[in-house]
């Protein structure tokens, strides 16, 4: 998946423990990718746009 990801540009992180049990489907997080930090519930303050994958 990292790779794929990489080579599409995308943003990932991959390789978090319990990451499949933490977040919900769907939920919005922010990825930092240098430093490998997954936030939640901070986008509140942000006008947040998405992109179909």
């Amino acid at each position: 998946g990292a790779i794929v990801a990489r080579e599409f540009g995308i943003p990932a992180i991959v390789g978090v423990p319990h990451a499949t049990t933490l977040l919900i489907d769907g939920e919005m997080v922010e990825l930092n990718a240098s430093n490998g930090e997954v936030y939640r519930n901070v986008l509140d303050d942000y006008d947040v746009h998405t992109t179909a994958v």
